[in-house]
């Protein structure tokens, strides 16, 4: 479980930085992985992963970026860790509307949905989640630890494909993310919040942003998700209304895959 863990914690690593001159490029296709991609805001993808077939609602509110935007779906993927494969990016509609438009993303408020590849077939049992949230009790903070040599190495990794990628030629550097703890735990749901500080630097000007992120173990259908909200923190009320999105997310999720 470690393995898994550790593929896990990496992407909580990962924020896309904001405001690097992020746009739609052209429309993307569905990028495959057993992904039936929806056209419109607020749908439900299919996931097909071995024989189960799970539903991803689209948050409210929110559209799926990736199968739109041919830049979203290779930045987001591209900055995956290599044990994962990125399934669905959500972004609110105005800022749908905005890509579609042609203007730069500033991703202040988005979400990311990723399966570990060696799992997409393989079915979660009750005992594999209680290992899993075990394993990050005892093993997690440590990892995440500012002196974690692999935490350190997957920074550099991020903050190198990204700066490739700027098309403003602005540079981001990132702190190691800080742990702030588990806020929901069910059957179904492991959740906590990390904190990470993102750096961007364009010419002489120096800009700092703070971005939370809600991480989720979802299990549904016997298959484990990795569920992330991210959010840029400017005050104690977008921690809370971070929560609050991902509790109400994570649990429509659990119910579209009732049986």
């Amino acid at each position: 479980m470690r393995a898994v863990l550790l593929a896990w914690l990496l992407i909580v690593s990962q924020p896309i930085p904001f405001c690097l001159g992020l746009t739609t490029g052209e429309a993307a296709p569905g990028h495959g992985g057993g992904v039936t991609w929806p056209a419109q805001n607020g749908a439900t993808l299919t996931l097909r992963l071995g024989a189960a077939s799970v539903a991803l609602p689209a948050p409210e509110g929110f559209g799926e970026a990736a199968s739109q935007s041919e830049i979203v779906k290779k930045h987001f993927s591209e900055t995956e860790d290599p044990a994962n494969e990125m399934v669905a990016v959500h972004l609110p509609a105005a800022e749908m509307e905005s890509l579609k438009r042609g203007e730069v993303a500033e991703m202040n408020f988005y979400t990311k949905v990723s399966v570990n590849k060696s799992l997409k077939e393989t079915n979660f049992t009750a005992a594999n989640f209680a290992s899993v949230i075990s394993a990050f009790e005892q093993q997690g903070v440590k990892l995440l630890a500012p002196n974690n040599s692999e935490m350190r190495d997957t920074v550099k990794r991020v903050e190198d494909i990204v700066n490739s990628r700027s098309e403003t030629g602005a540079k981001m550097s990132m702190s190691p993310p800080q742990y702030l703890g588990a806020f929901e735990q069910t059957p179904n749901v492991y959740s906590l919040i990390i904190l990470a500080r993102l750096s961007i630097k364009s010419g002489a000007e120096v800009k700092e942003i703070p971005v939370l992120c809600a991480a989720s173990f979802v299990v549904v259908k016997a298959r484990l998700l990795y569920v992330y909200v991210y959010r840029r923190y400017n005050s104690e009320a977008d921690l809370n209304a971070l929560k609050d999105f991902s509790s109400k997310w994570t649990a429509q999720i659990v119910a579209a895959n009732r049986a």
